[in-house]
């Protein structure tokens, strides 16, 4: 059994769905956003907006997901090493200077404050039969969407590993592949006369 995009996308919604403060609460350093949700396709400020009824803003985004190779097993057969990433997106609207939006203040944390408390909750996060259980990683931070004095968004790229679903095979016996080598000639004609002695005939002469 292997973990499906389904199953990591899940993992990662519900771990960063408790960082949203209750309805009508007010945000905290342990819940600092006003909204967490999912996101899809390219960002732009209209759209996050509409989305978007408070801020701050998590939002989830499935990016790709690529095959790195195939791997063979023991068994003959082979499986798609899959590295499958995600966006995890934050918002901050702020009018104000941008080192208020970038780093905030107190009770109005900035976009790196929340990028970090991201980080905190779901990087190494161990997904269920993740390939050979490798945790979630993160790979890099990077503007989506800058409008200064207005919105702020930063989107902060995270990577699971799985084997890719495949096909289950009617048969699932494999063929025996060519085996290389050569065969030895023990002993000469002179000793053994002109039929050649394989191995298989010196074990049967041994174990007689």
């Amino acid at each position: 059994m292997s973990a499906t995009l389904a199953t990591i996308d899940a993992a990662l919604y519900a771990a960063l769905t408790p960082l949203q403060c209750p309805s009508g609460g007010i945000v905290a350093d342990a819940r600092p956003f006003a909204y967490v949700g999912r996101w899809v396709g390219e960002i732009a400020e209209e759209q996050i907006r509409e989305v978007c009824a408070q801020f701050p803003a998590c939002l989830l985004r499935f990016d790709q997901e690529t095959s790195d190779r195939v791997i063979s097993t023991v068994g003959g057969s082979a499986e798609d090493r899959a590295t499958s990433s995600w966006t995890v997106m934050v918002a901050v609207e702020d009018p104000r200077e941008i080192t208020d939006a970038m780093v905030g203040s107190a009770g109005v944390p900035g976009a790196l404050t929340l990028i970090g408390l991201v980080n905190t909750t779901i990087n190494a996060l161990l997904t269920t039969d993740a390939w050979h259980w490798r945790r979630l990683r993160y790979a890099d931070t990077r503007p989506m969407l800058i409008k200064r004095g207005a919105l702020y968004v930063y989107g902060a790229r995270y990577e699971s590993m799985r084997v890719a679903e495949d096909t289950t095979p009617t048969d699932t016996s494999v063929d025996l592949a060519d085996i290389y080598g050569t065969i030895a000639d023990y002993g000469s004609s002179d000793e053994l006369g002109s039929e050649p002695i394989y191995p298989a005939d010196v074990f049967a002469e041994d174990l007689s």
